[in-house]
C-alpha cells in the first residue's frame, strides 16, 4: 500500500521522521470536540504515486478520473 504524508509531517510542523510523517495517525483534535471530513472517492484509475506524496500530489493526479464522490463528517473527541 502506497502512503502518503500526514497533518504531522514537515518542516513547519518539524517531524520529518517517516514512522510518524506518513499514514493514518487517527483524528487529534486540537483542543474540543472537532469535526473531520471524510471523503472518499471512485477513481478510473490507479494512481502513479509512490511513498511520501502530498496532498497535493494526490488532488493533481486525481484530476479528470473521478467518477464519483461522497463526503461526512465525522465527530471526535479530545
Amino acid at each position: 500500500m502506497v502512503q502518503g504524508h500526514n497533518s504531522t509531517s514537515g518542516h513547519l510542523i518539524g517531524s520529518t521522521d517517516p514512522v510518524t510523517a506518513t499514514g493514518y495517525v487517527g483524528p487529534q483534535p486540537p483542543n474540543a470536540d472537532h469535526a473531520y471530513t471524510l471523503t472518499v472517492f471512485a477513481l478510473d484509475t490507479v494512481l502513479d504515486l509512490k511513498d511520501g506524496y502530498w496532498l497535493s500530489d494526490l488532488r493533481h493526479a486525481m484530476q479528470g478520473h473521478i467518477l464519483a464522490q461522497v463526503s461526512c463528517d465525522l465527530w471526535s473527541r479530545q
